[in-house]
């Protein structure tokens, strides 16, 4: 069947208790709950007082405690010595509410009694002292005696100095005028004579390089205490275009009559539109700012070398000739001049017929000498180990091959008419 007459609990089981659960109880036999052990109680009632007035308006303190475990008050301590007492006793003739004498009232250590008291002349303040300019004046003031409290009273403050104060000290200096200087009196009643500084002269110097001006001006600067003055340079100013002293250029530091400035010489001026011949065959014209162009015109045409003509052993020179007007060139070609001849006789006899150019159209033109001797057997042989400069006629010598060929200078040659 069912379970009945069961208890409150398991035995040994345990649980809070008390206020706020603070204690512990424990299931024991028989299945119920037993005393509530540990429980924190807290004191119930009217706390008793931790101070109270004592004496003359003064205050005792004592110690009070909560038992937790009873829940009961505690005063476990004695209370305190009073403290903070007055001189009379609360409610006694003269006596304020804080056990105090009052005004005009002393306690003489039975009653609070009227009392009148005189101040200490040893420690009275002082009614008199000097003031003003290097304290050569004086000012006063009221000190009176305040009977009730026995202290001296300075209600009032000091009076007017019957000196002014200085207006300077020894030795102070301060600017003035136009550019001056003021020092104070040795008494500090005033100030010495301004003292103007001179001002400088204003100057004007030369500057630059192109006879330039600038001019110095002077200010006054001041402070509080001190003045100069100050000198000003100004910018160098009215310079010429030119450098004093460079081509054409004037000791103004302007171009030369018939010369303007082009930015970095000083060059021949002209007339706007007109033209002149310059340089080989050039010609220039004068630009919109009066100052002649660069030369223009075409280049020399080459004449060097010639045409050779009368079976390559005549020459033909040609010429460049120069139209200033239209600055340009033309070539004439002279007419064919033959090649001169000359005779030898080789070593055999028979005699040979030799050329040659002008020393001026061959490759070197170090100067001719007389014939050249050559021996028979050299007929028909090239007679040099160098050609001539456009292998017209025959070669040249360079050399002395023996003592028949004696050469002193670049010769045309060719075996012709042995």
């Amino acid at each position: 069947g069912s379970c009945t007459g069961e208890g409150e609990c398991e035995v040994g089981a345990t649980r809070g208790c008390g206020k706020n659960e603070s204690g512990r109880q424990e299931c024991v036999a028989g299945c119920t709950w037993g005393a509530c052990e540990g429980e924190i109680k807290s004191c119930e009632g009217t706390k008793p007082a931790e101070s109270e007035s004592c004496g003359k308006c003064g205050t005792r303190t004592r110690t009070v405690t909560c038992n937790t475990t009873t829940g009961q008050w505690n005063t476990p301590g004695e209370w305190s010595n009073c403290t903070g007492e007055g001189e009379c006793p609360a409610g006694s003739a003269n006596c304020d509410s804080s056990c105090r004498c009052d005004t005009g009232y002393r306690w003489d250590g039975s009653q609070c009694k009227e009392d009148i008291m005189e101040c200490d002349k040893d420690k009275k303040p002082a009614g008199e002292q000097s003031c003003g300019c290097n304290k050569k004046g004086t000012q006063t003031r009221t000190v009176t005696c305040n009977e009730v409290s026995g202290s001296w009273n300075t209600p009032g403050e000091w009076g007017s100095c019957s000196v002014k104060e200085c207006e300077c000290a020894d030795g102070e200096t301060k600017s003035c005028g136009e550019c001056g200087v003021q020092t104070c009196k040795t008494d500090g009643t005033g100030w010495d004579t301004c003292q103007d500084i001179t001002k400088p002269k204003d100057k004007t110097e030369d500057c630059g390089t192109k006879c330039g001006k600038k001019t110095t001006t002077y200010s006054c600067t001041k402070t509080d205490t001190t003045a100069q003055w100050t000198a000003n340079e100004g910018a160098c100013e009215n310079e010429g275009v030119c450098t004093k002293g460079s081509g054409n250029c004037s000791s103004s530091c302007l171009c030369n009559t018939g010369y303007t400035w082009d930015g970095t010489n000083c060059v021949e001026s002209c007339t706007t539109g007109t033209t002149r011949s310059c340089g080989d065959c050039g010609k220039q014209t004068c630009n919109a700012g009066g100052m002649w162009a660069p030369c223009a015109g075409t280049p020399r045409p080459d004449t060097s070398g010639n045409i050779y003509c009368a079976n390559n052993c005549g020459v033909q020179r040609r010429t460049a000739v120069c139209n200033k007007a239209a600055a340009t060139w033309s070539v004439s070609t002279s007419e064919c001049t033959p090649a001169r001849s000359f005779e030898w006789e080789s070593g055999g006899g028979s005699q040979g017929v030799g050329a040659w150019y002008d020393p001026n159209e061959l490759a070197s033109n170090s100067g001719y000498g007389p014939p050249v001797q050559i021996t028979f057997e050299d007929r028909g042989k090239p007679c040099t180990f160098e050609q001539c400069r456009d292998k017209a006629c025959g070669y040249i010598f360079r050399e002395q091959r023996n003592p028949y060929m004696v050469l002193n200078g670049c010769y045309d040659c060719f075996a012709v008419g042995w």
